[in-house]
This record gives structure tokens, C-alpha cells and sequence, in this order.
């Protein structure tokens, strides 16, 4: 009754299935009067004049909604117009059909022709999957009606207004009637006129319905229709204007679809005004919770988009309040991180929490953010740093005991004997909780999806190959993913190397024999080792060094091929003129190789002048032009370089961070959040209680030369404060207060 849309809708429906059991429009009276009665004998002495008169306004009301709707149903409409609607594909192609539409709404409406700007083939396909849809209205209207609603919002998202519905129409049965000619004869024109009245009436109501000021505002790109439009909402009421419309039943959110169809502008004013603090002389409002609860996964959503990284600097500065006043050189900051910390009861996955989308999905640039600097902090400080330490332990312990067993003292027996399997104990130990983790993250959908590209030469095959592989999320870390084998080359070194044997056959360098459990240990040795770097996390400052180096390897490396192509060059002319010391091109490249590294002047004896040309050659370049040049780069990209290295720690401590949070007790993690004390409301002031939701900290007044500090953000509002009233527009306060 409140919703004539939803009500239209529902009979409709209901009409179509009471007309499958037997009910027709004669039937209307004698069920409305059989309702009325048994109503009135279970109400008994409740039932009077009031509820008699409701009751026949209403089914009036109904019946005749019932009755339009089963008079089609007996008049065939829906057999005529799937009948017209056939012969009409049958006669012409889908685009030369949809064709013959488009060319009759642009004779009958040219003003809406600048709407459609696809392809022409496209378009043409559209109109006959349009009228398709309307046909299915005539038999199922349940159907018709779930259509109806994505196919709306995409019209209003066009542009589309409810009084061209009148142009589609006459295009539409103007099209049928040229298809059809003779054949569209008065019964069939009816039907058509019947089924165009009874859908341009809801698809009216609904683009109507779905068309406000904030809408608009949207479809027109236009950042101060937005403005003007959000500004006449209550103040109380102005989050839910900004995160939900209502288009016909379907819930709409302006901010998505800014985002989704690439309006910046438009996403990065929904993102401010929601996360704008205003305050009357009652209250503060702020649109944060409202709109995480809105939008749970707007992280995840911005973080997908290449693009959209000035949103989610604008998502992350709305996050932040900072204080005005300094005191003692401290200055307060406001973080509301309640949303992206994540409460562990309604985010059960920690990779779908803010640090974890931010740390998968973010660029590294996200981790130079105040906000996200202090939300990793938390984190890191709080649980993070104690639990990598513990886990570090024991694989610091292993490879202790496994260099004191098979490297140090691999040939003593006695009590190194028993270390050694010790060790293989303990890797069999620490490999069976990564096995249980890794089917765990497989269960829960803790996986990340790498889609795969085939070659064509593989031809049928390729449809019986998967598309995409999905890998836990234990396992993209790479230090893990190189754990595992570590840990199982441990196990099998400890069981097949036995004590005084195989290392050895004597003393002699021709006696000397490498097995391949030597290669085994090796191996683990090396790995083992290797994976000591990742202690470097405890120190940022070193990880970042590591980082850095990282960096550079391909310039080092690109300068070290250039000079082997220049040692091979000059090696082969050297061994050409069988210059001595020089006489086969593997003795060029030793020779040459140990002038280069001052171990071999003896080899410069006796070389003919062209020859000390040629290893003057290869000296001055090697030695001066390259190292100059891996010099110079190192120089260039020295700065940028480590700062950006610094990034890519931040995001490797954050990802390490969630990945030892995945591993907490549900118990353990709720205590966590419950000692953040977030419902709690934040000081902005002595005894000005602003929204909880965060943490407050006491920064250096340094902050304040960053470029996100803004002081006390807040806007203030005087005269009444009803929840009901519109915020004040800014100039008109100002002009009141002055």
C-alpha cells in the first residue's frame, strides 16, 4: 500500500499465477466478498463500519488492477505477440531488424538519438533483446520484472529520462508494423498498444523513482549539481543520500557507480563529504562507519582500480583528524582505523581486513600514508612483531643446529649423532603446521587466483587445461614457498647421511667423491642460511637495504653481461694470433679474467704490441667505463631508490603482519580488538567527546610540516541543531557569524 511500485509489481505476478490455476475476472467479486466475510467472522465483535469500508476501498482497488491484467491473459495477448514478434525475426536478420527500430526513433524522436553511441551492430542487437524482454512480459512477468531492474539503473545511468518512453514505443510498434506489413492487422496492433501501455507505465514509475537531484548530478558529471542537490538533504539523513539510492527495489550506491564508470570527481566528493566531521551545538556527525557498512569492501574496490589511488588517498586522509593547539611540542591525531583494523567476528578472513587488502593489492606508494604508517604500527607493535619473533625462533634454532650437525661437526658421531636427528625431528616438526595452515587457507577461500595463459600450439587442449591456478596465501610469500622444500631437504639429509661415511672416501683430492646426499645438505644448508635475511623485517632499516641492493641487481647485472661480451671478444682475438699464455680461447678467458682482477701480470710477458693494444682495450673499458657507470647509477638512483625500498618493507611487514595474524586464535584476536577500546568515543578537546572508532596519538608538532596535516578539520555549524535541517551552506554561516 505504501509502495505502489512494489505493489504493482507483486499483483501483477500474483495475477499470472491465479490465472494458471483457473481464476478469471468473474471470479473477483465472489473472492473479495469470501475474504471480507471470513475476515469479519474471525474479528468478530472487532469488526465495524471502519475496517468494512477500508476493506472495499482496497480490494476495489486490487480487483481492478486483478481484472486489467486477466483480461489479457484471456484475450491471448501473449500468444499473438509471441506469434507477431517471430514471424518478425523470421522476415529480417536480428540487425537488420534492430536497424529498422533505431531509423524509426530517429523519425520520431531525433532529440534522443545523441544517447545511443555504441557501434551500430551493438546497438541493433540491443533494441531486438529490448523487445524480447517486453514480449516476456506478456508471459512471465516474474521474469520480465528481475530484467527490469538492471535495466533500468543502466538507463538512468545513460541519461535516459521517463518521457522518452513515449518515443520507444511508437518506435517499437512503428517497427513491428513495417515488419509485419499486411499481417499487423487490428487484434495484433491491440496487443501491442496493450503491452506497450501496461510496460511504459512501470518503466515511467521507475526511471521516475530512480531520477533525484543526487542521480543527476551523477549522470551529468556535474560536481556542484552534486553539491547543491546533497546540500538540501537533513543533515541526518545526508550519509544515506550519499551511499544508497532506491531505483525500483534496487539498491543503488552513488559512490560504486562513481568509481565503477571512472567519474573521479564525482567518487572524490562522495568520499570527502562522507568523511567530512561536522558538528552542531547537539552532536558530530561523520559519515565513516556508515559508509564502511555501506561499502564493506571499498578498500578492496579502490585498490583494483589502477586509477583510483587519488580516492584512496582522499579514503585515507578522511580517516585522520589532526589537532590545532600544540602542547609541549606534542600535537594530538585522531585515527579512526575501527573499520580497517577489522573485527575479527565480522572479518573471520584477515586478508579481506584493510592492512590485508592494502598490503596484497595497494601500491607501495599507499604505505607513505600517515594513516596506513600508523595502522601498520598498530598492528605490527601491538601483536605482529611478537609473533614473527616466535616463529623466527625456531627456524633460527634449526638452521643453528643444522650448521653445528652437517656442516661444523658433519663427521663427528657421538652426541652430534643425536643433533643431527634432532634437526630432522624439528623440520618434520615446523613442516606439519604449514601443511595443516596452507589446507586450512585452501578451505576457507584464503587463496589468491592466478589466471594462466596457454600458447595456441597446444590447440584443443587448452579447453581441458584449467584457467587459472589458485595459490594459498601462505604460499605467495616467498619466503615460505622456499621453507617448505628447505625444511624437507633437512628431513631427508638427516636420514640419509650416517655418521662417518659418504663425506669422505680419503685424504687425497683423486679420492674425493661428492654423493648426492652431499648435494642434498648443500642445498638445505644454502636455503636454510639464505632465509636469515628474513629477520631483517625485525630492523627495518636493514630490510630495506636488502631492498635496495634488490634494485640494483638488474643494472649490475646488465653491465656484467656487456663485460663478458667484451671478454669473449677480446679472448677469441687473442686466441686466434696464439698470443702466449693466450693460446685456446678457454686460456684467453682465464688469462684475461686474471688481469682483470690483478692475479695474473705474468700473463702480459712476451704479448705482441697489438695484443697489449687489445688487453689495453678490454682494461679501460672494464675497468674505468663500466665500474664508472654502475657508479653513476648506483649515485642516481641512490635516493629514489631507497625510498622507495623503504615502501616496499612497510608493505612487506604489512603482508608478514596479517600473514601471523591469520595463524591467532579466534579468542586471542578478539581480545586484541576488544583492548583497542574502539566504541569508545575520541577527545577532540578537554571534554569534547568527538565519534569513536579509533585511537588517539601524541605525535612530535613535526607532523604538522607534513603535507597531510590538516588542522582541526572539523566544521562547525552554530544555530539549531535538529537532525532534520540541512547543513548550513558555508558562505551563508560565514556571512551570519560575521
Amino acid at each position: 500500500l505504501w509502495d505502489t511500485e512494489q505493489q504493482n509489481e507483486k499483483l501483477t505476478i500474483m495475477t499470472h499465477k491465479f490465472f494458471q490455476w483457473g481464476i478469471r475476472s468473474n471470479h473477483l467479486d465472489v473472492i473479495g466478498s469470501g475474504i471480507k466475510t471470513t475476515s469479519s467472522k474471525i474479528l468478530g465483535s472487532e469488526w465495524n463500519e471502519k475496517y468494512e469500508k477500508a476493506w472495499d476501498w482496497f480490494w476495489e482497488m486490487t480487483a481492478k488492477s486483478m481484472a486489467r491484467t486477466l483480461k489479457i491473459l484471456e484475450g491471448e495477448h501473449a500468444s499473438q505477440l509471441r506469434a507477431s514478434w517471430e514471424r518478425c525475426k523470421g522476415k529480417m536478420p536480428s540487425e537488420e531488424l534492430g536497424d529498422l527500430f533505431f531509423k524509426e526513433l530517429a523519425r520520431l524522436a531525433p532529440h534522443v538519438v545523441h544517447l545511443f553511441k555504441k557501434p551500430r551492430r551493438i546497438q541493433a542487437n540491443q533494441f531486438v533483446g529490448a523487445v524480447e524482454m517486453l514480449v516476456s512480459f506478456a508471459e512471465d512477468p516474474e521474469d520480465f520484472f528481475e530484467k527490469l531492474r538492471p535495466l533500468t539503473i543502466r538507463h538512468i545511468k545513460y541519461g535516459v529520462k521517463a518521457e522518452y518512453s513515449k518515443a520507444f514505443g511508437g518506435c517499437i510498434i512503428g517497427g513491428v508494423a513495417k515488419c509485419l506489413g499486411d499481417e499487423f492487422d487490428a487484434s495484433i496492433r491491440a496487443a501491442w498498444l496493450m503491452l506497450w501501455e501496461r510496460c511504459s507505465s512501470i518503466v515511467t514509475r521507475a526511471l521516475n523513482a530512480g531520477t533525484n537531484l543526487v542521480i543527476v548530478g551523477i549522470v551529468n558529471q556535474d560536481v556542484e549539481r552534486l553539491a547543491e542537490a546533497v546540500a538540501c538533504a537533513p543533515r541526518g539523513e545526508r550519509v544515506d543520500t550519499l551511499t544508497r539510492v532506491d531505483v525500483n527495489g534496487e539498491i543503488l550506491s552513488p559512490l560504486y557507480w562513481a568509481i565503477n564508470d571512472g567519474m573521479r570527481e564525482i567518487a572524490v566528493f562522495l568520499i570527502h563529504d562522507l568523511l567530512e566531521i561536522r558538528a552542531d551545538r547537539e552532536t558530530y556527525y561523520y559519515g565513516r562507519e556508515q559508509m564502511f557498512k555501506t561499502h564493506p569492501d571499498i578498500v578492496q574496490v579502490l585498490c583494483k582500480d589502477p586509477g583510483a589511488s587519488e580516492l584512496l588517498d582522499t579514503l585515507l586522509n578522511g580517516l585522520m583528524w589532526h589537532a590545532h593547539a600544540v602542547h609541549e611540542g606534542k600535537i594530538r591525531v585522531n585515527y579512526y582505523m575501527k573499520e580497517m583494523f577489522g573485527d575479527p567476528e565480522e572479518q573471520p578472513n584477515v586478508w579481506e581486513t584493510g592492512l590485508g587488502v592494502l598490503a596484497v593489492s595497494a601500491p607501495a606508494e599507499t604505505f607513505d600514508h600517515p594513516f596506513t604508517i600508523k595502522l601498520l604500527e598498530t598492528k605490527w607493535n601491538r601483536f605482529g612483531k611478537m609473533v614473527f619473533a616466535g616463529v623466527q625462533f625456531f627456524y633460527v634454532a634449526l638452521t643453528v643446529m643444522y650448521v653445528l650437525g652437517f656442516v661444523i661437526f658433519a663427521e663427528e658421531c657421538g652426541p652430534w649423532k643425536s643433533l643431527r636427528y634432532a634437526t630432522g625431528g624439528l623440520a618434520i616438526v615446523l613442516l606439519t603446521p604449514q601443511f595443516v595452515l596452507i589446507i586450512k587457507q585452501v578451505r576457507m577461500g584464503q587463496v589468491s587466483r592466478q589466471y594462466l595463459t596457454w600458447p595456441s600450439w597446444l590447440g584443443t587442449l587448452i579447453h581441458f587445461l584449467p584457467a587459472s591456478i589458485a595459490t594459498p596465501r601462505y604460499l605467495m610469500n616467498s619466503w615460505n614457498t622456499s621453507r617448505i622444500p628447505a625444511l624437507l631437504l633437512v628431513a631427508i639429509a638427516t636420514f640419509s647421511v650416517k655418521c662417518g661415511e659418504g663425506r669422505r672416501a680419503g685424504s687425497d683430492a683423486e679420492e674425493f667423491s661428492i654423493e648426492w646426499y652431499d648435494v642434498i645438505s648443500a642445498a638445505a644448508c644454502l636455503v636454510l642460511c639464505m632465509q636469515l635475511l628474513e629477520l631483517t623485517l625485525l630492523v627495518p632499516s636493514m630490510a630495506a637495504l636488502t631492498v635496495f641492493v634488490n634494485k640494483l641487481t638488474p643494472g649490475v647485472l646488465r653491465m656484467m653481461v656487456v663485460l663478458m661480451i667484451l671478454l669473449i671478444s677480446i679472448a677469441g682475438a687473442l686466441s686466434v694470433i696464439r698470443e702466449p699464455h693466450f693460446d685456446t680461447f678457454g686460456d684467453a678467458i682465464v688469462g684475461l679474467w686474471k688481469i682483470f682482477i690483478a692475479q695474473g701480470n705474468s700473463h702480459m710477458d712476451g704479448l705482441s704490441d697489438f695484443a697489449l693494444v687489445l688487453v689495453a682495450v678490454f682494461l679501460v673499458v672494464a675497468d674505468i667505463a663500466l665500474l664508472n657507470m654502475l657508479v653513476a647509477q648506483f649515485v642516481h638512483f641512490s635516493a629514489e631508490t631507497m625510498h622507495s625500498a623503504i615502501l616496499l618493507v612497510r608493505q612487506r611487514i604489512a603482508y608478514t603482519c596479517v600473514e601471523m595474524e591469520s595463524i591467532l586464535p579466534l579468542w586471542y584476536k578478539k581480545k586484541i580488538y576488544t583492548e583497542m577500546k574502539f566504541d569508545e568515543p575520541l577527545d577532540f578537546d578537554t571534554s569534547d567527546h568527538g565519534p569513536g572508532g579509533g585511537i588517539v596519538c601524541i605525535e612530535p608538532a613535526s607532523v604538522r610540516s607534513h603535507p597531510k596535516y590538516v588542522p582541526d578539520r572539523i566544521q562547525r555549524f552554530t544555530g539549531e541543531a535538529s537532525a532534520a535541517d540541512p547543513w548550513p551552506r558555508m558562505n551563508q554561516e560565514h556571512d551570519e557569524n560575521e
